[in-house]
């Protein structure tokens, strides 16, 4: 898994890569303000020895829904602009091998963990 530098600096090599980064990171920054927290993830696949996709984790709590309420702005912000990300990025579909997600912070998988414990 290539993260963060390594995760950005494969993506920046994909055709219209650093258009598309840069769109999905001010959309995140529109929404959450400039001291927005993120990581890049880049999965090795393992068919082909390289990365495919880059994830981009938004570092909001997984359990709450306030935070999904804001990964969806954030994705319809940039399906809004789909047509002119498509043009810069010299793309027929510019979020073919991207994708945002919440991050899964420590205390969210301890906060399951009790869940399941006190089912049992």
């Amino acid at each position: 898994m290539l993260t963060d530098i390594a995760a950005r600096e494969w993506y920046m090599t994909r055709r219209g890569g650093g258009h598309l980064l840069d769109a999905h990171l001010e959309a995140i920054t529109e929404r959450l303000g400039p001291d927005a927290s993120y990581a890049l993830r880049a999965p090795i696949d393992p068919l082909t020895g390289r990365p495919s996709i880059l994830i981009i984790e938004v570092d909001l709590p997984i359990s709450e829904d306030a935070s999904w309420e804001v990964l969806d702005a954030v994705e319809s912000e940039l399906l809004s602009q789909r047509q002119r990300l498509s043009e810069l990025s010299r793309r027929k579909d510019p979020f073919a091998n991207i994708t945002l997600t919440l991050s899964v912070r420590a205390e969210d998988w301890e906060e399951a963990s009790h869940a399941i414990e006190e089912m049992e």
